[in-house]
């Protein structure tokens, strides 16, 4: 009798201090479980703040340089179109286009369109050797430009066209004979021109280039 309630006994405290460790291990690792949690979840959080604004410092910086950049070249491209003699010789073109009847205008055009496709030696030597190319070809070069303000040469590698063309969008002067004749359809050509007022347009004009074509 008295071994069964020794062993009773014992299986009692037994069971009390298993009882006593478990809420010990509970006490303490819970808390630790939450600590660890919430230090996961607030770094986590602080690495996409810290993410967030360097990425955000990032765009800002980049969008600030790709200002300048468009701004240089939009100067550069204004002081080709203030040229007198780029403006001398489109406003003759455009006198002489204003002489012309509507039907005799879309057969000039017609005309020129077919034959610069053909390779026309004459039409192509015209346009891409003529006084106003040579002109676009010193800017490109940017021996036209002023001394002290040289054309990039990051700015040279990354033209991909410089031409001209008169109110039909029709080409006056180019430094390649690998652009299309006729422009006067495309979006890009009347956002620039804007109904003859002319304003900056930026487009993604490469893609309208033909597949043949090269860089001056």
């Amino acid at each position: 009798m008295n071994r069964g309630k020794d062993q009773k006994g014992r299986t009692g405290r037994w069971g009390l201090k298993a009882k006593l460790v478990l809420s010990m291990l509970l006490v303490g690792v819970v808390p630790l479980l939450v600590g660890l949690v919430m230090a996961f979840w607030q770094g986590s959080q602080q690495i996409r703040e810290v993410s967030g604004e360097s990425f955000k410092a990032l765009a800002t910086e980049t969008a600030r340089k790709l200002d300048l950049v468009v701004g240089e070249e939009m100067a550069r491209t204004s002081r080709i179109a203030t040229d007198p003699a780029i403006v001398n010789e489109l406003e003759k073109r455009r006198d002489m286009l204003r002489n012309l009847s509507q039907d005799q205008l879309q057969t000039l055009l017609v005309d020129k369109a077919t034959h610069w496709q053909a390779k026309d030696r004459t039409l192509v030597k015209t346009v891409v050797e003529s006084k106003v190319a040579n002109l676009l070809r010193q800017y490109y070069t940017g021996s036209s430009n002023d001394p002290d303000q040289p054309l990039p040469q990051v700015i040279r590698s990354a033209t991909k066209a410089l031409f001209l063309t008169d109110t039909t969008g029709s080409l006056v002067a180019s430094l390649s004979p690998d652009v299309p004749y006729a422009h006067g359809q495309t979006p890009w050509w009347q956002g620039a021109y804007n109904n003859g007022i002319g304003t900056p347009f930026i487009e993604d004009v490469a893609s309208l280039m033909p597949r043949n074509f090269s860089r001056p």
